[in-house]
């Protein structure tokens, strides 16, 4: 049950990234304080049980498992009462295309028929179809990047991102999310994200230690952060990386997340 209790996180992230950003624009923030604290706090006891709960100590465990199942009950009526009903009155419809533009990638939670909702369908086509009408080769003359060690077409740098097994996000000088990559899908990465400032992609407690990182960047106290996320089925390692340009002066942050899966079963098959 805990393993498939676990796929909540795929709802949270729904509300986290797609929901919260776009109440914080209409002009509320409560959502994003409160929920998402809570979502992280709901997360982690599934964690903790799934971890350590067994046959054997089921019941060392089971007012834990109960106060559990009494917060995402909890959770489950705030969304019906406060979040949703926020969302109904305040999304025009082509808010909600976007948010389901990025449903796919966000992954669904405990359903397997998946409902479609065709004029969102029609509108995503009819975006993506007006992107590639422009070529990519128009995007900058005939396409050709100049670096100091060679040239690329912008053709075979969008190829060969696609092919390396490391998620690429870059964040501008001024905090917007500009550019990402996903092929190994750590994390989930809506399109409706870039644009937007970084912090609103992180859950309230964890923007003051990202303000203080990217200050650090800024005023170079730090180049550099890294830090390892013990998954135990796919333990990852993330690095924030300071840009600066030839004169010295930042122009952004490079975060990098690869997964040590392969690793990890590499080895132990030994």
């Amino acid at each position: 049950m805990l393993s498939e209790l676990k796929n909540i996180g795929k709802h949270y992230g729904k509300k986290e990234e797609l929901f919260f950003p776009k109440l914080c624009e209409y002009g509320y923030k409560g959502p994003s304080d409160v929920m998402w604290g809570v979502d992280d706090e709901i997360k982690g006891d599934i964690s903790f049980l799934y971890k350590f709960i067994d046959i054997d100590n089921f019941l060392h465990y089971k007012n834990n498992l109960k106060r559990l199942i009494d917060r995402i009950k909890e959770m489950i009526y705030k969304e019906e009462k406060i979040l949703f009903p926020l969302a109904l009155n305040n999304f025009t419809k082509d808010d909600w295309k976007e948010v389901y533009a990025d449903y796919d990638e966000m992954g669904y939670a405990f359903i397997n028929d998946i409902p479609r909702w065709k004029d969102a369908a029609c509108w995503i086509e009819s975006k993506e179809g007006a992107a590639s009408s422009e070529s990519i080769a128009d995007a900058i003359g005939n396409g050709i990047i100049k670096m100091p060690t060679g040239e690329l077409t912008i053709k075979q740098l969008v190829a060969m991102f696609a092919i390396i097994p490391i998620d690429f996000t870059f964040i501008d000088k001024d905090d917007i999310l500009r550019f990402f990559t996903n092929n190994e899908k750590v994390f989930a990465r809506p399109l409706s994200a870039l644009g937007r400032k970084i912090y609103t992609c992180h859950p309230p407690r964890i923007i003051p230690v990202v303000e203080a990182m990217l200050g650090d960047f800024k005023t170079k106290c730090n180049d550099k952060m890294e830090m390892w996320i013990d998954k135990p089925d796919n333990p990852v390692k993330v690095i924030y990386h300071a840009v600066y340009d030839d004169k010295g002066e930042y122009i952004g942050t490079l975060e990098m997340v690869q997964s040590f899966k392969d690793a990890k079963e590499h080895f132990a098959s030994k």
